[in-house]
């Protein structure tokens, strides 16, 4: 008897609920346990490398993260443990454990471990065929097809055969039942029996047509028949013992409709048949957003591309030149409190007037008594300047001008669901040369950073998806 062991259950990126159930096969009662599952829980794929095989088969790989090993599904038994993949509580996928091997971490708690399966129709490959009863007998094709699905899911998880109904015999689309075999011919001459998949793959090569488990069905199909428009289908039912005719929706999908969601996105087609590779997004996780220091985006806010400034103070000269984003980053800046302007272009003479926004800089230095150097070493710093003020002896108020930073463009994909972390490193100086040997007379120095004599400093930010943004509480 099978029963459930393990369960898990999480929401895809279009909010299906999807369900996996593990089942082994076991007289013992037990308790089933949830299962933790990491990034790219579960990856089904159908394998053929030619439209017209008579078998199509599947495989699954679902990766767990688990404190302990999982020892009752390392097993040497055939269909000791099955799986159920549930779509919105509809059976998605069904099919077999194999063997696996478990790698352990020396380091961590958690071991990741990935788990193979494979459909009913490759799990064919592992079981001989065998006599329905006696020898001699002749057979519909019907029932040795249904002997055969009975011998690997023996609690019929998957009930229902289709039939494309392309062929007729005596007026007849019911071939199963019409085509008679003797069963003699999946047997040598030593009497050793074929494998079941070998004994399906001689039928269905003699109607032409594919088998493939594809949802909660055994599909078997005419492609000759699909390309004509048919989609009638004689419907077996494994459980009930009947047939009926039915007719399926033609599931054309536009390849909008399917979901594309980076301007670069490709359709690939292998040069066989049947087979189609579609990314619908290649961003990889570190590219999600545009570099903050992107030497072909940031641009001097000077017409002269190589315009920069020189400071002396105390022992050392300061090289200083001022940049914007080109397309990836808005920034703006603020020369007052209330009522301020805004800076067309910063300069070495009015940096020290910006009190609300935020700007790129390149940055170089060196002591003075030792002349110029052959060369520049230049680094990246995006400086945000910014006070809080008070009026009359009001509390502190800050001016609601807008974001310091924010990325250009409302139509660029981060995520769909999740979030992302900018890992910011940061001093305070009240001095707008950003560099470390400037140091405030009353800078109080304190965890690696610079600060004026206090230690909360705060960053409002905000992450807008669609009409979904996070204000840092909700």
């Amino acid at each position: 008897m099978y029963r459930l062991r393990y369960y898990s259950t999480f929401k895809d990126i279009n909010n299906n609920t999807i369900r996996l159930e593990i089942y082994k096969d076991s007289e013992e009662t037990v308790t089933a346990e949830e299962l933790i599952l990491s990034a790219d829980a579960v990856s089904i794929e159908y394998s053929s490398d030619d439209l017209f095989k008579p078998l199509k088969q599947s495989g699954c790989s679902i990766n767990v993260l688990t404190g302990k090993v999982l020892t009752d599904l390392y097993t040497g038994k055939l269909n000791d443990v099955t799986i159920k993949i549930y779509k919105n509580d509809s059976l998605f996928w069904f099919g077999y454990l194999t063997p696996n091997l478990y790698s352990s971490e020396f380091s961590t708690d958690y071991d990741l471990l990935t788990l193979e399966f494979i459909d009913s129709v490759a799990q064919l490959e592992n079981t001989k065929y065998s006599y329905i009863a006696s020898k001699g007998i002749i057979r519909s094709f019907y029932e040795i097809i249904t002997y055969i699905m009975d011998k690997i899911d023996t609690g019929k998880a998957i009930s229902k055969i289709y039939l494309q109904s392309a062929l007729q015999i005596n007026s007849s689309d019911d071939l199963l039942n019409s085509l008679m075999i003797q069963e003699r011919n999946f047997f040598d001459e030593e009497d050793e029996a074929q494998t079941c998949k070998e004994v399906l793959e001689d039928i269905l090569s003699y109607l032409g047509m594919s088998l493939i488990q594809f949802e909660d069905k055994f599909l078997i199909l005419d492609y000759e028949a699909i390309k004509a428009g048919n989609y009638s289908f004689v419907v077996y039912d494994r459980t009930a013992g009947t047939n009926a005719t039915v007719t399926l929706p033609s599931d054309v999908r536009n390849l909008l409709s399917i979901g594309i969601y980076e301007a670069n996105a490709s359709i690939s087609l292998g040069n066989v048949y049947n087979k189609i590779n579609l990314i619908s997004n290649n961003n990889s996780i570190d590219n999600l957003i545009p570099d903050l220091f992107d030497e072909d985006d940031l641009v001097n806010q000077n017409t002269d591309a190589n315009k920069y400034y020189e400071k002396t103070e105390s022992d050392y000269t300061y090289l200083t030149a001022y940049f914007k984003s080109k397309a990836n980053w808005f920034t703006f800046q603020i020369d007052g409190i209330l009522g301020g302007n805004n800076i067309p272009e910063i300069t070495a003479d009015n940096v020290n007037t910006v009190n609300f926004g935020a700007f790129f800089q390149k940055n170089d230095s060196y002591k003075t008594a030792d002349g110029e150097p052959a060369g520049l070493s230049w680094t990246d710093y995006l400086t945000m300047a910014g006070e809080k003020f008070s009026l009359f002896g009001q509390a502190p108020i800050k001016p609601d001008w807008g974001s310091f930073l924010s990325l250009v463009g409302s139509d660029r994909v981060i995520f769909k669901g999740g979030y992302f972390i900018i890992n910011i490193n940061f001093k305070l100086s009240q001095n707008a040369i950003a560099d470390d040997s400037i140091v405030s007379n009353d800078a109080v120095y304190y965890d690696g950073k610079y600060s004026i004599g206090f230690k909360d400093t705060k960053f409002a930010c905000r992450l807008k998806i669609g009409d979904y943004y996070w204000t840092g509480e909700k």
